[in-house]
C-alpha cells in the first residue's frame, strides 16, 4: 500500500481522481470518512482518583476541544461492499458472543457452562480478528501542522500514482505559464 499527500480542500470536497483508494479500479462514488482527534485522551485515568477525579474529568470532557476532519474519498462499489460485509460480520460475531455469554450465565438447556463459555470466547476471537482486518485495511488520514495538506496512508498504489500525476501535471503547467 502507498501514502500520498493531497490538498485539504481536495480531500474535503472530494475532488480527487476517480480512482478507488482501496482497489485502484475506477471509482463508482465517494465514501465519507470522518476523523476526530484531541479531547480527553488518557485523561480517563482520572476515574481512578474517585469523586474529585470524576469532577475534573467531567469538566475536562465538557470543555475539551476536539478537531474533526471529514474527507470524501473515491471508492468502488466492490470495496465499499467488502468493507460493509466485514462490519456486518463483526457485528454478528459480537451479537453471538453476547448471546453465548448470557447463555453461560443463565445456563440455558442444561448445557454445561464451559460449552457456552468456549463458544463465547470463540465468537470474541472471531470478532477481534475481523476488527484487526478492518484496522489493517483502514485508510489513514493525517492533517499536517499547516492544516493545508492531508496525508492519506494505506491507499492503493494506482490511486497514489493518479494523485501524484495530477499534481505533477498541474505543477509543470504552472511552471510553463510563468
Amino acid at each position: 500500500m502507498a501514502r500520498v499527500e493531497v490538498f485539504v480542500d481536495d480531500a474535503v470536497r472530494g475532488t480527487l481522481p476517480s480512482v478507488c483508494v482501496k482497489t485502484g479500479e475506477r471509482a463508482d462514488g465517494k465514501y465519507v470518512i470522518e476523523q476526530s482527534w484531541g479531547g480527553v485522551g488518557a485523561g480517563w485515568l482520572l476515574v481512578f482518583l474517585g469523586p474529585i477525579g470524576w469532577i475534573v474529568l467531567a469538566v475536562w470532557t465538557a470543555t475539551a476541544r476536539r478537531d474533526r476532519l471529514t474527507v470524501r474519498l473515491p471508492y468502488s462499489t466492490a470495496a465499499f461492499d467488502r468493507e460493509r460485509r466485514l462490519i456486518r460480520e463483526r457485528t454478528l460475531a459480537l451479537i453471538v458472543a453476547v448471546a453465548l455469554g448470557l447463555a453461560a450465565i443463565v445456563q440455558v438447556l442444561s448445557v454445561p457452562r464451559v460449552v457456552w463459555g468456549v463458544g463465547f470466547l470463540v465468537a470474541l476471537v472471531v470478532a477481534a480478528s475481523i476488527q484487526v482486518r478492518l484496522g489493517w485495511s483502514q485508510i489513514g488520514i493525517r492533517l499536517d501542522a499547516s492544516r493545508r495538506w492531508v496525508t492519506l496512508s494505506n491507499v492503493h498504489p494506482d490511486f497514489a500514482r493518479s494523485v501524484n500525476g495530477r499534481h505533477d501535471g498541474a505543477r509543470s503547467a504552472s511552471l510553463a505559464s510563468d
